[in-house]
Order: C-alpha cells, then sequence, then structure tokens
C-alpha cells in the first residue's frame, strides 16, 4: 500500500491496521488458512517501500512479481 512505509505507527501498530483492514474491507477472499501480518514482518518490508506504484501494479495485473 503506497505510503504506508512512512505510517507514524510501530511496525506492531501498522500490522494491527493492516490486518484489520483485510478482515474489515475484504474477509470474503480472505483464504482458510490466512496468518495475520506480525510486526517482525511488517518491519522488513517497511526499509523497501513501494515506490514504483504504477508499474507495479501493471506487473500484478499482468500476472507478474510486484515489488
Amino acid at each position: 500500500m503506497p505510503g504506508v512505509a512512512q505510517a507514524p505507527l510501530d511496525d506492531a501498530a501498522l500490522a494491527a491496521v493492516l490486518n484489520w483492514m483485510l478482515h474489515r474491507f475484504d474477509p470474503a477472499h480472505l483464504p482458510a488458512d490466512f496468518v495475520p501480518y506480525t510486526a517482525a514482518e511488517v518491519g522488513p518490508l517497511r526499509a523497501k517501500p513501494l515506490i514504483d506504484v504504477d508499474g507495479t501494479r501493471r506487473r500484478v495485473l499482468a500476472g507478474g512479481a510486484g515489488s
């Protein structure tokens, strides 16, 4: 999600917000084996913020890897 890396939240709070958003806005598409995000996962990902939003979206829509 663009801009999330700069959110003024610690990693645990950001993981909680991401998990809440998934459960609140799209629970029907969560896999049965969904494991909530953790602070340990969020922290390293924040170090690599999504810069090329348009390019990443094009690659995802085309079926390629995002980043």
